[in-house]
């Protein structure tokens, strides 16, 4: 184990502070089902300490560890395997991004569970390269791919050839657990399916591991509340941690331990938990083990550990900062010194320290979590004379934690953030906080690219969560932290801009800057409406918008693009292009450029339309999200051409580079359109994506995309003649574009009705859509490409108007391929 920080305060009493104090229940139940597990007695327990915050959860899980690990290293008849995971880091926002965690720590294969991972990557679209990074290093897949894994995309064909290589050198599992690599196997990359298996695999796995290496697992989790408070977790059957009790249930020789504010309540569904299950409240701390604890600091004199005692109630945080204000003046304390209320212990520990500590711990508080970079800023900005190597001391303190599993970022404890955030009576507390949010949200925008997306959505909705304390920020700090909400959105984690800028608009519900971020964010998810009357109310001349006031005419027109007003969008896309056309490399010219194409290849002007898209792109800027979004748009032309390899070409190109980028929100649109293209030409593969497709824009929150997915899904299941799936594809489909309000959508809907009954040969139903089809093209003024097929089957004398009237690329050629699809 790591040791423990140490102390700024004194060294002679290092270990004290930090100490732990010993809940002698606690840690005898612990030791008991350890032995018990040791022994053979049981096979598995679960044994939960749950209290409220602050109470000493994590430092009781911490210290479970310690001895853990002191234990193996003391005997070695039976290594104890220790595995950790804190529930509330950001990184852990799925069941498999859980597991994956938990497995990557231990150091025995997991031949089962790596199989059904691979599996379960590949079926959710992830890269080779992506899978060589999930996949820990320490896998038996390395030992028998090579180099199979190079392939830009892990065809099913390959993952069977793993399959059988894993079979021939661990025939021993496979035979033995047949029947889980069957039941994998027999899911057909679907998702959802093998994830739910997942934690059963790691189970055995674990089982295996324990019997074979003549050891135990230990695994704790902390913080346990947050899977029920997660939407990542909430699952169809509406039981969160379910992947947790089937882990359990297949784990032998093992013992959970979890540290919860909350009592766990499976047994109220199963009534047979309550033999596993064994919990513990940790109540506060006894006065006996609160007067043990100072007394091991040493507080030598009864009547100050008395006082301490009384004001603290028990708690671990508030004893502890009780006697950080001790050893700062423990020459001159008296007991009548710590007669304090409970709540006036953090406020009173602030008055004790100097006023630069004191700024700069009122400056973490604020900012909650940090790292080093961050510190330094801090230091900088409020020019703190505190040298920047002292930075682990400052870590150290009681109430500031580690983030488990993030490496070198730390966060303030929660009772003391909440104190100090919402106390107004600290002196200079909007121009410190005007200081910290200049200085970070800086860094943070500079660093923008290189930052890690996992690091970025801690930082960034935190340092933002000031401006709801501050007033108005200049011109020059807007543009930045503009600039990198949007940086953000592009990258597909629009739901974190979207709930901090609703957070803000509580306290500021005027300021413009921030109703700009909400209705991007509300365009995201579908809100149209909402979107475009926030952003009508915008003055798009608002000097506090800077060098960025320009984006609010962009997102406006990119609103009336979706909501099906082309013309109104395009004018103001070519005015926002013709402004900037001296300045090409700049973002909002290319983003104009693209959205220019992709108007213009709507109304059927194919050619002029990759004219204008390559026009605006040369060496300086073809590796980025634009150039990605440009190569996106070529494949729609090339798709509604009917050229539809060339449309997937042109995707997996774009989606390449999307993914080089990790580019979230670029990557589910992509998937979608594969879709798209696919459900023409293979049927098979189009449901493939589609899986993929509806998974990831559901967890974006992206209705238009997947709603677009349905209608594809439903045109790919007449093709095999699957039309009960058909309906209902086309049903969701519809259902889903007329709430958003998004008339293309509704178009594509209509259009995967009219195939469903030009295969069934129903000519009246055909008809009522072909003419909501039609209706809807009108009206919009533009895809009347969308129609070719339907026109073709009709023999419709509108078609030699559409060959007249659209800039086809090779029109006999298109004509060709849809009669050939038709008649299938």
């Amino acid at each position: 184990m790591v040791a423990l920080p140490e102390s700024k305060f004194s060294r002679k009493t290092q270990q004290a502070i930090k100490k732990f104090t010993d809940r002698i229940e606690p840690v005898m139940v612990f030791n008991q089902w350890l032995e018990a597990i040791t022994t053979g007695k049981i096979t598995r327990k679960v044994l939960v300490y749950y209290g409220v915050g602050g109470i000493g959860k994590t430092r009781l899980i911490s210290k479970l560890m310690d001895d853990v690990d002191k234990r193996n290293k003391e005997q070695s008849k039976i290594k104890i395997n220790i595995i950790f995971a804190g529930m509330d880091i950001n990184e852990y926002n799925s069941p498999s991004a859980v597991l994956l965690g938990l497995r990557k720590q231990i150091k025995f294969p997991c031949v089962l569970f790596d199989y059904g991972l691979v599996k379960y990557l590949s079926s959710i679209g992830k890269t080779a390269d992506q899978i060589k990074e999930f996949i820990p290093k320490n896998s038996v897949i390395w030992d028998i791919t090579g180099d199979i894994l190079e392939a830009i995309h892990i065809p099913v064909g390959l993952i069977d050839k793993i399959a059988i290589k894993l079979r021939e050198k661990y025939s021993i599992q496979f035979k033995e657990y047949h029947n889980e690599i069957e039941a994998i196997d027999s899911c057909k990359r679907n998702p959802e399916e093998i994830s739910e298996r997942l934690p059963h695999l790691l189970g055995i796995d674990i089982s295996i591991a324990a019997k074979s290496k003549n050891s135990i697992f230990a695994i704790f989790l902390d913080s346990y509340e947050s899977i029920y408070r997660r939407q990542d977790f909430q699952l169809a059957n509406n039981d969160p941690d379910e992947f947790i009790q089937e882990l359990v249930l297949s784990s032998k020789q093992t013992l959970f331990i979890i540290g919860s504010r909350e009592y766990i309540k499976w047994e109220q569904k199963d009534p047979s938990w309550n033999e596993i299950l064994d919990q513990h409240i940790l109540d506060y701390l006894s006065d006996q083990d609160s007067d043990y604890f100072l007394r091991s600091v040493p507080i030598l004199d009864e009547s100050i550990r008395k006082s301490i005692i009384s004001s603290s109630k028990g708690l671990p945080l508030y004893l502890d900062l009780c006697v950080e204000i001790y050893l700062r003046n423990k020459n001159n304390m008296t007991a009548y010194d710590f007669i304090i209320p409970t709540n006036e212990i953090i406020p009173r520990f602030l008055s004790h320290l100097s006023d630069d500590e004191r700024t700069l711990f009122i400056a973490l508080s604020y900012i909650h979590f940090f790292n080093f970079n961050i510190f330094e800023i801090l230091v900088k900005e409020l020019n703190i004379p505190i040298a920047i190597s002292d930075f682990d001391e400052i870590a150290s303190h009681s109430f500031v934690l580690k983030v488990e599993n993030l490496e070198g970022i730390y966060k303030v404890h929660d009772n003391f953030y909440e104190y100090v955030i919402n106390n107004p009576t600290i002196s200079g507390k909007s121009k410190i906080m005007e200081k910290i949010f200049s200085g970070v949200i800086k860094y943070l925008n500079d660093n923008k690219k290189s930052i890690p997306y996992e690091s970025m959505v801690i930082f960034y909705p935190n340092v933002m969560n000031l401006l709801s304390y501050m007033s108005e920020s200049g011109i020059d700090i807007g543009e930045k932290f503009i600039e990198l909400s949007i940086f953000i959105v592009d990258a597909g984690y629009w739901n974190v801009v979207g709930s901090i800028s609703a957070q803000i608009l509580k306290r500021h519900p005027n300021d413009d800057r921030i109703q700009f971020l909400f209705a991007v964010y509300l365009r995201r998810i579908g809100m149209l409406e909402d979107s475009i009357k926030i952003l009508e109310n915008i003055n798009p001349e608002n000097p506090l918008f800077g060098n960025f006031k320009d984006y609010i005419s962009y997102y406006k027109a990119d609103t009336l693009r979706v909501m099906g007003r082309y013309k109104d969008a395009l004018s103001i896309f070519n005015g926002i292009s013709e402004k900037y056309r001296n300045n090409k490399d700049n973002e909002i010219y290319l983003k104009s450029q693209n959205q220019i194409g992709d108007i213009t290849f709507l109304f059927g002007k194919f050619l002029d339309a990759l004219n204008i898209l390559e026009s605006g792109y040369g060496e300086n800027n073809m590796n980025t999200v634009q150039f990605a979004e440009m190569l996106r748009i070529e494949g729609h032309i090339y798709r509604f051409n009917f050229m539809l390899e060339d449309a997937i070409a042109k995707y997996f190109n774009s989606m390449e580079l999307a993914r080089k980028l990790n580019v979230l929100g670029l990557q589910g649109k992509l998937y979608n359109n594969l879709v798209e293209a696919y459900c023409w030409l293979d049927a098979n593969e189009a449901i493939e994506y589609g899986k993929k497709s509806i998974e990831i824009n559901k967890n974006l929150n992206a209705p238009v995309e997947y709603g677009k997915t349905y209608a594809a899904l439903s045109i790919a299941s007449s093709m095999k003649g699957d039309f009960t799936s058909s309906l209902k594809y086309s049903d969701m489909a519809l259902s889903i574009q007329e709430q958003v309000k998004y008339p293309g959508g509704m178009v594509y809907a209509h259009g995967s009705y009219c195939l469903i009954y030009i295969k069934t040969g129903d000519k009246n139903k055909f008809m009522e859509h072909y003419n909501e089809m039609k209706k809807l093209v009108k009206n919009l003024g533009a895809e009347k490409y969308t129609m070719l097929p339907y026109y073709i089957y009709l023999n419709d004398a509108e078609l030699k108007e559409t060959f007249k009237n659209l800039q086809w690329l090779d029109y006999e050629k298109t004509l060709k391929i849809v009669k050939t699809i038709l008649s299938d």
